[in-house]
């Protein structure tokens, strides 16, 4: 499943070579490094062909897509993806959206079509999602979309920029199940 389209201006699509300006310009924002476990900051040209070749990797692994870029009118603004793991019956989710666009609804309206592919197509038995304790906006999402919070303070979770900050476990479990 390459391409998803959730309306007539936002789609999701697996991140090209040819996207890197506009990508790199968004991602390469503090704002969006703050709340993101695993995005580098300053971002570089490098980090954006390491992460290419890591999607490609993990897509070959699982043997379908596992990342998407959110994109607006073809235009990357964020990030989507699937951790999946040994245990292919559940899956963590993971995402990142340009600052310019957040409060908008764009994340909401990513995490329900992808939850509903993770059940229905990817066949996940659960899908779960960590936040930063204070990233009220992330949980607000989680919630919109029907997670329900699973452990609200994971003491140290998070270790950034020599500060140690607790996080958040949010879960969603197939109701076809």
């Amino acid at each position: 499943m390459k391409f998803i389209n959730l309306n007539k201006e936002l789609s999701l699509s697996p991140l090209k070579e040819s996207d890197f300006p506009i990508f790199i310009n968004r991602i390469n924002d503090y704002k969006v490094y703050r709340y993101t476990g695993n995005i580098p900051y300053p971002y570089s040209l490098q980090d954006a062909y390491e992460a290419l070749k890591y999607f490609a990797q993990r897509s070959k692994e699982f043997g379908r897509e596992t990342s998407w870029s959110v994109r607006m009118n073809s235009e990357v603004i964020g990030g989507f993806g699937f951790k999946t793991s040994e245990d292919l019956n559940e899956t963590e989710c993971g995402y990142w959206l340009a600052y310019e666009f957040w409060n908008q609804g764009i994340m909401t309206k990513v995490l329900d079509k992808m939850s509903d592919i993770a059940f229905t197509t990817y066949k996940f038995k659960r899908i779960f999602a960590y936040t930063f304790e204070e990233n009220v906006s992330s949980a607000r999402v989680l919630k919109k979309c029907n997670f329900k919070l699973k452990d609200p303070c994971i003491k140290g979770y998070y270790n950034k920029d020599g500060k140690i900050y607790n996080g958040m476990l949010y879960e969603k479990v197939n109701p076809l199940n």
